[in-house]
């Protein structure tokens, strides 16, 4: 399922066409929540410190890295970074 983008929509099914021709998995899909975790784990920050900053609990947070993690295929925070990134879901640096 797509995301409406606006003005990126062709940008999106552009690269979406490419990965697909080079063989690439095809990212996970993510809520919004599991994305905003997944956004703030590169920070190395402590999950209670992320769940206050997206007003959630930390087993709330515990509960959107272990789909984010199965969802990966990742056992590990930076395990699930690096195929984050790589999948084009976070940005590097």
């Amino acid at each position: 399922m797509r995301r409406r983008l606006g003005e990126f929509d062709e940008l999106a099914a552009a690269a979406l066409e490419i990965r697909g021709r080079r063989g690439l998995p095809d990212p996970p899909t993510l809520t919004e929540r599991e994305h905003a975790v997944l956004v703030l784990l590169p920070s190395l920050r402590p999950l209670a410190e992320i769940a206050d900053e997206l007003s959630v609990s930390a087993n709330t947070v515990k509960t959107h890295v272990k789909a984010l993690y199965s969802k990966l295929g990742v056992s590990s925070r930076r395990d699930a970074v690096d195929a984050a990134t790589r999948l084009g879901l976070i940005r590097s640096g």
